[in-house]
């Protein structure tokens, strides 16, 4: 083969990969609307009468319905192809919407259409999406396994910060039901696209099971380390983050000040998974989870030493920061160092970290506040959370370069 025969073909693989890439982009900052139900919580308040606890239940359901949506998603692997399974989980989460969009103040039963319908088959939707998206762009950009994870991850929180905006928006000119509708529409069409332009690209899903074989020698060492750390990084994060405007206005913040606290917290963690993907590319995975385990824990110890709503303000923009590169780094380092065709399948377990650190870390936050009378304890907490995840990144990194000089020496 010729040198200019084998630049066309290098540059067509190129060409179909970031096909590839992108279009799953396209698709998961799409998915990434499912958390942009804080928009929608006051107008459903006033239409179906089911109070602030009615409401919160359906997003804590499509939270659930999301895990298990990636949690299931590479088990599907032998059974569709890629871009077929991309256009089910769509398919999924379109008929979800289309079903919340016949709720009506007329029919009290309809809050059901909105449990089943956003909740279980939306959230479970986009947490499919989520899984087989990641898993193919990881696939398409094999060669920079980091800036694959930060895109991908960092894709769906900021389309989760833009479609805030955009439903904000439409609210004043139509109703919720007919946002579900014609989003439903939208995100039919960009399922099928998506679908559509990831099997011309010709990259397609990991059919084989794992090679136990393949997989560095330190792989059960390896992932227990990554499961506690991130999770030890989602709880400390979360503690702040789902208390955000709360967070603020016990210190004494203003309107303004808590609108910009909340919104440094999504700008922050939008950057993070980028920003961490990116030096997973350049640094060991290990450091980049040691950086944001401390950027947390600089943002705890701010507040603790310096009780002011600005401080708060600086200190939730800094865990939305961490909490990003918490998203990036772990993920990332699932790629790298065990490897892309397995990424899909370890994932899904680690997600489930992610998973109970988001039903119990604002729980426990609140039950804190709620006895005490203040943040403060909830503050410690956090600190203690942040301590140790810096202690299992670094035993992670020392792990990987035992694991690395053993498979060097054999």
């Amino acid at each position: 083969m010729s040198d200019v025969d084998s630049m066309n073909k290098a540059r067509n693989f190129s060409h179909r990969a970031w096909m590839c890439a992108l279009s799953t982009l396209l698709l998961n900052s799409s998915m990434g609307s499912l958390y942009a139900w804080s928009v929608f919580v006051s107008p459903l308040e006033r239409e179906l009468m089911v109070g602030r606890a009615g409401t919160s239940f359906v997003f804590s359901v499509a939270v659930v319905a999301f895990t298990g949506g990636v949690a299931v998603a590479p088990y599907f692997y032998r059974l569709m192809r890629g871009p077929l399974l991309l256009m089910t989980f769509s398919l999924c989460s379109v008929i979800g919407l289309f079903l919340a969009s016949f709720i009506s103040s007329f029919n009290p039963s309809s809050w059901w259409f909105l449990i089943v319908g956003y909740g279980v088959l939306f959230g479970f939707g986009a947490g499919g999406t989520y899984s087989v998206s990641l898993q193919l762009i990881n696939i398409a950009l094999e060669k920079k396994r980091g800036l694959a994870n930060g895109l991908g991850i960092g894709s769906f929180a900021a389309g989760s910060v833009v479609f805030s905006l955009v439903f904000s928006w439409a609210l004043t000119y139509i109703t919720v039901q007919e946002i579900f509708l014609i989003f439903g529409f939208v995100l039919l069409g960009v399922g099928i696209t998506v679908g559509s332009l990831v099997w011309m690209s010709g990259f397609e899903l990991p059919k084989t099971s794992i090679d136990q074989k393949a997989m560095p020698q330190g792989t059960p060492t390896i992932f227990p380390l990554l499961w506690l750390g991130f999770c030890c990084g989602a709880f400390a994060g979360l503690m702040a983050i789902g208390h955000a405007a709360n967070f603020i206005e016990a210190y004494g913040g203003t309107a303004l000040m808590i609108t910009l606290g909340v919104v440094s917290v999504s700008i922050g963690n939008a950057i993070g998974r980028l920003t961490a993907g990116i030096l997973s590319d350049v640094w060991s995975p290990a450091y980049v989870a040691v950086l944001a385990h401390l950027i947390s824990l600089a943002g705890f110890i701010l507040l603790l030493m310096v009780s002011g709503p600005w401080a708060a303000v600086i200190s939730l923009g800094m865990q939305g920061l961490a909490y990003g590169f918490i998203a990036g780094a772990y993920p990332s380092a699932i790629a790298i160092y065990i490897g892309v065709s397995s990424y899909g399948r370890y994932f899904c377990r680690l997600i489930l970290a992610w998973g109970i650190a988001g039903l119990t870390a604002p729980w426990v936050t609140g039950w804190f506040f709620d006895h005490f009378g203040s943040y403060r304890e909830a503050l410690f907490t956090g600190t203690v959370f942040s301590l140790v995840g810096i202690l299992i990144a670094f035993k992670l990194f020392y792990s990987i370069r035992a694991s690395a000089t053993e498979g060097s020496s054999t």
